[in-house]
């Protein structure tokens, strides 16, 4: 799917998934636990370096089809939220964009 396809929200910007980051290692886990009472599958990594000062070093990744359903669970509990987008024309580069309602 792409914005050609008549979609708004966070399908339509492209992003392979979204990572959330927070101010401390307790918000990260408390997160984490949120999104595993509401069943959404949530990968927990470091904080990439592109990004950092940007959190606590720890964050949470999803999928482009759960992030609706993440970001209203943890209900502004983390500090910021980044698309992930990669790189087309077989570049496997990864870019790291603040995402925006």
């Amino acid at each position: 799917m792409s914005e050609s396809d008549g979609l708004t929200g966070p399908m339509a910007d492209g992003a392979a998934e979204y990572i959330f980051s927070f101010a401390n290692t307790r918000d990260a886990i408390d997160a984490e636990k949120k999104l595993i009472a509401a069943v959404i599958p949530a990968g927990v990594m470091p904080l990439p370096v592109d990004i950092g000062g940007a959190g606590c070093g720890i964050c949470l990744r999803v999928s482009p089809r759960d992030f609706d359903r993440a970001r209203m669970a943890l209900n502004g509990t983390c500090r910021a939220i980044y698309a992930v987008m990669t790189g087309t024309g077989g570049r496997r580069e990864r870019v790291f964009r603040p995402w925006k309602p």
